[in-house]
């Protein structure tokens, strides 16, 4: 059963931080993006999937929301057979460009056509970025949120903010520790899963959880030493 236990990163951002949980776990991660060179860097820990080809040349959406959607109607019949064998979907994207904002909504709609549940991480892009990629991610929350189970919303402001104002580090490497955040949390559920322990979460609960759940949910991390 486990192996039907399936990530599926959707551009850059989720393209990386799957990759980064399939390198530290036996996950099973697939990477969608509409970039050929961005997901040669994934293989062999991924599987990949190019998708746009022919409306972007495997360049990359270049941020064009309007042209992703259309893309996004077109590929859905491959989202099927991506799913076909999956039993629950995690999904990881990051919004307010091209590829995630606009195929996520697709591979979702696609999995709750299928009866798949869907469990899903949202990052934010920073403010900082500009007015419009931030409206592009407002619209794309919107559509996410109406198609997952379940899903988290990670914002780079607060995330990066926090660690920022509490270490000496540069934006770069607190950028890497808030990855390594999202991270844990996908890669928890795999644990809880493939190694009980004190607390023993089996693949039906979590199954059932995500099916009856219906909206948003938090992940806190601890660390404690002694």
């Amino acid at each position: 059963m486990l192996e039907k236990f399936t990530i599926f990163g959707i551009g850059g951002c989720g393209c990386n931080i799957a990759h980064r949980a399939a390198q530290q776990s036996t996950i099973q991660a697939v990477c969608i993006d509409t970039d050929t060179i961005a997901l040669e860097s994934k293989s062999p820990d991924c599987q990949t999937l190019l998708v746009g080809e022919d409306r972007f040349d495997g360049l990359g959406t270049g941020g064009d929301f309007a042209s992703a959607r259309m893309t996004a109607n077109d590929i859905k019949p491959v989202f099927r057979q991506q799913l076909k064998d999956c039993s629950l979907a995690i999904v990881v994207t990051g919004i307010g460009g091209g590829t995630g904002s606009a195929i996520t909504p697709a591979l979702l709609e696609t999995a709750r056509n299928m009866s798949i549940p869907t469990i899903v991480f949202i990052v934010f892009p920073f403010s900082m970025e500009g007015s419009e990629k931030n409206k592009v991610a407002n619209t794309a929350v919107r559509n996410i949120c109406d198609q997952s189970d379940i899903y988290c919303i990670f914002k780079n402001d607060e995330l990066c903010g926090s660690i920022l104002s509490s270490s000496n580090i540069s934006l770069y490497d607190a950028m890497e520790e808030a990855s390594d955040h999202i991270v844990t949390g996908i890669t928890m559920f795999w644990r809880m899963i493939s190694q009980p322990g004190y607390i023993n979460l089996d693949f039906a609960n979590l199954l059932s959880s995500t099916k009856k759940g219906r909206g948003q949910f938090y992940i806190c991390k601890g660390a404690a030493y002694g």
